[in-house]
């Protein structure tokens, strides 16, 4: 199929998917047979980016428990799939308990459906591992009608699934998100080794032992990776909607990095409790999975470590080349932690990099001279000891965030330029984030403690605490973490010990977004940080509910510097530097 016929496919899959998908029973049933017009392929590939199962009508009655499968006797039904029914059953040749996955009836005669079905027996039986449930056999066995039907025996793992886990807590402490993490990583490297993708992994098909073990489950779409007899063809979907990666979505095919893309998803959704990319439709999924970022982790609510969060972020690279290069690599990066190389290097990078305020870097700067004027004369003032706090107000797109950029560029090479912007979240992660980074810059990647303790004036122990508490890493030897009060001690120190070298311009944007833990750190900062070579700018869009920033106005703490709407003369010049 070429790319054009194969772009125009996937545009007609979308409409007839995200059509459908407001039908139910009888009317999406009617709906697909005279939008797919007996095109076998077309109607499998829709049922497949629906979620359906292959000729299943909403609303079917659910078969009868079987009595028995050749020599197993059933005793509980203990899940269902697209592709078949798994039951607990006993061996009653020796007593043995087994899990046995038998395909759906109204699968039986349908060609594609039975290889697939069995595909996912010689899969399984390729693989022994700890991490991956083992397949027994794959057989044909008569059920109590006297069918003969494909079964695969499998061993009986008691637990529960990760789906279970998120319904019975809400969201993963991070210390259970990253043991989930390895253990999925090893067993996806043990299938991608077998020369196997996958292309399912969720929380349904992931179980979490009675003895704490992760166990994959599920290679029932399974595809290998090389050589002949594949059953999923180019452009075809298969997979879960909500995990799937982009190339997965799109039809450009799924390799060992869409397992990754998946594995990202599962342990965002455990971190958070949210699954990012699930819509309300089929085709929004799809727009989610192809150009929405999923929040920072660190932005979540508690947030996670800065390393588990990098590394979420590193598998939810929508170019499958930017991911974690392979399942074995991200079994060593979360093993290893932040005692790793992959995490150690990003440090080094990220300090590496001055502190960037994000405007379009080709867009000229106008009409603000008075505003930066002030901005400017502030800061000579906070040089000379004499710091203060400047509100800056505009409404979304006039010009705040720009105005910061050019203050930057203004004092570059005389101050240190701290700035976050707060999240939609409101959390207090990326003040954190900046202030640890300026540390790090300062007293080298490696020795922020060594810094913090030599010129914050920190005990080494106390110095270990707010880092590994601006780190949102677990503090050392079980200290207990530091209160609000605490966490606006060890910033005001940070900065002024930054300051003792040389002047610090601390710019905090979207302050209209902290929400009420991170609007009093912000307060409280400003009213204690007071004089000093520390220069606070806060940014924030006008509104009557961040009457926090209009008390420390009143109280004089903070000096407000409104930007008024640019004249036409200034957007014109603008426009056309850009245009």
């Amino acid at each position: 199929m070429d790319e054009r016929a194969a772009a125009a496919r996937h545009a007609r899959l979308g409409r007839i998917a995200m059509a459908a998908d407001r039908l139910a029973g009888e009317d999406r049933e009617r709906f697909l047979a005279a939008e797919c017009a007996g095109d076998e392929s077309l109607l499998r590939d829709v049922r497949g980016v629906l979620g359906s199962t292959d000729g299943v009508a909403d609303g079917d009655a659910p078969a009868s428990l079987p009595g028995r499968f050749g020599p197993w006797r059933v005793v509980r039904e203990v899940g269902s799939g697209g592709m078949g029914v798994v039951y607990e059953a006993v061996d009653e040749r020796d007593g043995s308990r087994v899990a046995l996955k038998a395909i759906h009836p109204h699968l039986l005669g349908m060609r594609r459906a039975e290889e697939r079905f069995e595909r996912e027996g010689e899969a399984g039986s390729r693989l022994v591992h700890p991490n991956v449930v083992r397949t027994i056999s794959a057989r044909r066995e008569r059920d109590d009608s006297g069918r003969m039907r494909p079964l695969l025996v499998t061993e009986f793992v008691e637990g529960r699934t990760l789906r279970e886990l998120l319904e019975s807590l809400g969201r993963a402490p991070e210390s259970l998100v990253r043991e989930i993490g390895r253990g999925v990583a090893a067993g996806a490297a043990a299938i991608h080794a077998a020369g196997l993708v996958h292309r399912d992994i969720k929380p349904e098909n992931v179980m979490l032992t009675t003895d704490g073990r992760v166990r994959i489950m599920d290679l029932g779409v399974a595809l290998a990776t090389g050589g002949d007899g594949r059953l999923t063809r180019e452009g075809e979907f298969v997979g879960s909607l909500d995990y799937a990666a982009p190339e997965q979505c799109d039809g450009r095919g799924a390799g060992p990095a869409a397992d990754l893309y998946s594995i990202g998803v599962v342990l965002h959704e455990l971190a958070s409790g949210t699954n990012p990319f699930a819509r309300d439709s089929a085709f929004a999924t799809v727009a989610a999975h192809a150009s929405f970022r999923a929040p920072d982790l660190g932005s979540a609510t508690p947030p996670t470590s800065r390393f588990l969060a990098a590394v979420v972020g590193a598998l939810l690279e929508k170019d499958p080349a930017l991911r974690v290069p392979s399942a074995d690599d991200l079994w060593r990066i979360l093993d290893e932690g932040e005692e790793g190389a992959w995490w150690r290097e990003r440090v080094r990078a990220s300090v590496a990099q001055p502190a960037a305020v994000p405007v379009a870097r080709d867009a000229v700067f106008r009409g603000r001279v008075r505003e930066l004027a002030a901005l400017r004369a502030a800061f000579d003032d906070a040089a000379d000891g004499r710091g203060s706090s400047v509100l800056v107000t505009a409404e979304g797109g006039h010009g705040k965030s720009r105005l910061l950029d050019a203050l930057r560029e203004s004092v570059a090479g005389r101050a240190t330029f701290v700035y976050a912007a707060i999240p939609p979240t409101g959390g207090p992660s990326a003040l954190f984030d900046a202030v640890l980074a300026a540390a790090s810059a300062a007293g080298g990647a490696a020795d922020t403690v060594a810094w913090l303790s030599s010129s914050a004036g920190m005990s080494p122990e106390l110095a270990a605490i707010v880092a590994a508490h601006l780190r949102r890493e677990r503090l050392p030897g079980g200290a207990a973490g530091l209160d609000a009060d605490g966490s606006e001690t060890a910033l005001r120190r940070v900065l002024l010990a930054l300051a003792e070298s040389a002047p610090v311009v601390f710019a905090a944007d979207d302050v209209q977004n902290a929400q009420g833990p991170t609007a009093a750190l912000l307060a409280s900062l400003v009213r204690r940080i007071g004089g000093g070579r520390v220069l606070v700018v806060l940014a924030a869009r006008p509104d009557p509910q961040i009457a926090w920033t209009a008390d420390l106005v009143t109280a004089g703490l903070v000096r407000p510097l409104p930007l008024p709407r640019l004249a036409a003369a200034d957007v014109e010049e603008i426009l056309a530097a850009a245009l």
